[in-house]
């Protein structure tokens, strides 16, 4: 498919960077997500905040059956304060390699994933997981 759009920017005598750009702006079919490292925490919170907006639009509704005033969802209260679950995830210990510096350590998944050279967990491949 990219072999397409740099041949059509050819013909079109357009840059191969702006057909680069194109590509990876615009084609989200070749495209999907893989893995982001706050994506279970956050997905856990929004339960929750989801959670709390359903009780509190249920408890408001009973509250104003009688009135004939339709129910607002801006009447949750902006200082609710949300947490994630207590429940804590399984964590397995793995064998990580940072594919930047070549760097190798062994951590724990969820959250042991950043090199210490780097100082990020962009770079970060899980090589094998431990017992």
């Amino acid at each position: 498919l990219a072999g397409t759009l740099f041949r059509q920017a050819k013909n079109k005598k357009q840059s191969y960077q702006f057909a680069l750009i194109e590509f990876l702006s615009n084609d989200m079919s070749s495209k999907q997500w893989v893995f982001h490292p706050r994506y279970e925490r956050c997905h856990q919170q929004a339960l929750a905040q989801l959670d709390v907006k359903a009780k509190t639009h249920k408890a408001n509704k009973k509250r104003h059956r009688r009135r004939s005033e339709p129910l607002h969802y801006d009447s949750v209260p902006d200082n609710i304060q949300i947490t994630a679950p207590t429940e804590e995830p399984i964590k397995r210990r793995v064998l990580f390699e940072c594919v930047m510096c070549k760097s190798q350590w062994e951590g724990l998944v969820p959250g042991g994933g950043v090199c210490s050279k780097c100082n990020t967990h962009l770079y970060t491949t899980r090589k094998e997981e431990l017992e």
